[in-house]
């Protein structure tokens, strides 16, 4: 069974590995997994969170519920929807990619591509591009 950690170590290797997303954001540094807290927040940004669900006969391939959060400052949603479309293409309907750590995915399908949204008081725009995958 493959941990969050690891599983989140190879989607954020596989987000930085893409130019084009990499050009959307200014810098491959933006690309983090959710639960980073440093000391600056730069905006636009990647943020990257998943959920391990192991098979229930304890053997490989376990499916992986993934959630990317694509995050920008704008004042319109547009770059937001912009990093939402690169990583939905990136990952939609890709087959048999491995990552250094030695996590195989064996497929990835993008289930939902919310138009962004700003919540409440904040100036954020946000789109949480959701993901379903399995990993061996």
């Amino acid at each position: 069974m493959r941990t969050v950690d690891e599983v989140q170590l190879a989607l954020i290797e596989r987000l930085k590995a893409d130019t084009a997303l990499v050009a959307l954001l200014g810098t491959a540094d933006q690309i983090k997994e959710t639960e980073w807290q440093g000391a600056s927040f730069v905006y636009p940004a990647v943020r990257v969170e998943n959920t391990v669900r192991p098979n229930v006969a304890y053997c490989p391939p376990d499916d992986v519920d993934i959630t990317i959060f694509c995050l920008s400052e704008q004042k319109s949603s547009k770059q937001c929807s912009l990093i939402a479309a690169r990583v939905s293409k990136l990952l939609h309907n890709t087959r048999g990619i491995t990552a250094t750590n030695g996590v195989n995915f064996v497929f990835f399908r993008v289930t939902s591509i919310p138009y962004p949204k700003q919540q409440e008081g904040q100036s954020v725009w946000q789109s949480p591009v959701e993901i379903v995958s399995q990993v061996k």
